[in-house]
């Protein structure tokens, strides 16, 4: 028989060779107008529009993120919230393999929170195992403690690992919250990568 190599093998070799690419996709979601383009906009361009139009249908933005050892490709999928966009935006099979889904509610118009429970029964939650929620217009409000009484309860009932208050007009906390999606991204990767060194075979298989 013809000696082969395993597929964790053949995995490994490659990785020792060159860099892997792993293509990520992150889905920010949640009601027309609470913020989701301008949460986006400011942290690529560090500006914010006043009027920003809404998002009809999809909108992306790209990044790359080249590592010692990968090199990561991420799509941020920016999903109109507006009721005449929804067979568009809230097909299950588009939102398939989301890695990472950021649910943004506008802190301003606490009735938005019933978009995200809504968009929490549509994107496939147990496929995304990075999960963030986000209060986005903090600088309209005064009382921060009592969108924060809302946020906690909030973050368990959709089992999120963390919360962040935003603001897109000052740009508070948006750096902190892309900072906390990449590192959740490269651990987990680097996580999957562990995996597979620890399962290569000792021997090629014949």
């Amino acid at each position: 028989m013809i000696p082969f190599i395993s597929l964790r093998l053949f995995l490994l070799a490659y990785i020792l060779v060159r860099k892997l690419v792993f293509n990520v996709k992150i889905v920010f979601c949640g009601e027309g107008g609470v913020g989701k383009s301008s949460i986006l906009h400011r942290f690529f361009n560090n500006e914010f529009i006043e009027n920003m139009s809404l998002t009809r249908g999809f909108g992306f933005y790209y990044r790359i993120l080249n590592l010692d050892r990968f090199v990561t490709k991420i799509t941020y999928w920016d999903l109109g919230g507006q009721e005449q966009f929804d067979e568009m935006t809230k097909n299950s099979q588009l939102l398939n393999r989301t890695l990472a889904t950021v649910f943004v509610f506008d802190v301003s118009r606490i009735s938005t929170i019933k978009g995200i429970h809504v968009w929490s029964k549509i994107i496939p939650l147990n496929r995304a195992p990075i999960k963030v929620l986000v209060g986005n217009k903090i600088d309209l409000i005064s009382n921060i403690s009592s969108t924060e009484n809302i946020l906690k309860p909030l973050a368990i009932d959709l089992g999120v690992q963390k919360y962040f208050l935003t603001s897109a007009a000052t740009g508070f906390g948006i750096k902190a919250l892309f900072e906390y999606i990449d590192e959740k991204i490269v651990s987990l990767i680097r996580s999957i990568l562990s995996v597979y060194e620890r399962k290569m075979p000792s021997k090629v298989i014949s």
